[in-house]
């Protein structure tokens, strides 16, 4: 909501993660990550979250039959964060 008299300068976040999501067994399952209250899905190998907000961020990251991950991340506005995530398989 804006309030008051304008203008507004408004800005899309800049921050990016990349995440390299592996399944320790190879298994070729979609991933969820969850960002705050945003779900993306991707498909195992290297994906790119953009327009999140720099500072940290809690993601949380699974895939059908895998264990859960919870991955800490600092997001940042002048530089791309990485970070590798290999789900255990469900015991």
């Amino acid at each position: 909501v804006l309030e008051g008299s304008g203008p507004w300068n408004l800005r899309v976040p800049t921050g990016e993660v990349l995440l390299d999501l592996r399944t320790e067994d190879g298994a070729r399952h979609s991933f969820s990550i969850l960002v705050g209250t945003q779900e993306f899905r991707a498909e195992p190998g290297s994906v790119v979250l953009r327009y999140l907000a720099p500072g940290p961020q809690r993601l949380f990251v699974s895939a059908e039959g895998h264990q859960t991950a919870i991955v800490d991340v600092e997001v940042s506005e002048e530089r791309r964060v990485e970070a590798k995530v290999v789900l255990p398989r469900r015991s």
